[in-house]
């Protein structure tokens, strides 16, 4: 089994592996999005492939919405019943949620469904996450305290 580790709090020296005008993120393609710059977003693919978009992380999430019939309004609804103030994209089981608020410059989506295991790092209070990919490559990355990231969901 393949094990690479990518850690988020240093996106700008990981490296790339391509950057494209346009990728549509989808429920089976993706592994987390964030936002690299003000108008490029960071993906990194169930391939474990990192490539950059030329388009706004707003802009993307939009599309991905509209292209998996994901309705804000109904977010809404459906995020309040259970108590949540940052919302996600919900549809049946599968889910891509944010790390925190969606205002917060250093949030970060991912596909909880693709998500194996997450536990606090003793070390420095980070999360390290453990993502299934494609063909048994499991991606770590570490994000910010756990408390942080389960405390809406």
């Amino acid at each position: 089994m393949v094990r690479k580790i990518i850690d988020m709090s240093m996106l700008d020296k990981l490296k790339i592996d391509g950057e494209v005008g346009n990728y549509l993120v989808q429920w089976d393609n993706t592994l987390l999005l964030t936002a690299y710059d003000q108008n490029r977003t960071f993906v990194l693919t169930i391939d474990g492939e990192q490539l950059l978009i030329r388009e706004r992380l707003k802009d993307v999430l939009s599309r991905f919405a509209q292209a998996n019939l994901i309705y804000e309004y109904e977010m809404e609804v459906h995020f309040a019943k259970v108590g949540c103030q940052t919302r996600g994209y919900v549809a049946g089981h599968h889910r891509l949620v944010p790390t925190c608020g969606s205002s917060n410059e250093q949030v970060i989506y991912y596909m909880v469904h693709l998500m194996e295991d997450a536990s606090e790092l003793e070390s420095d209070k980070r999360v390290e996450m453990i993502m299934n990919g494609r063909e048994e490559i499991n991606i770590i990355f570490k994000l910010l305290p756990l408390s942080v990231l389960f405390a809406e969901l």
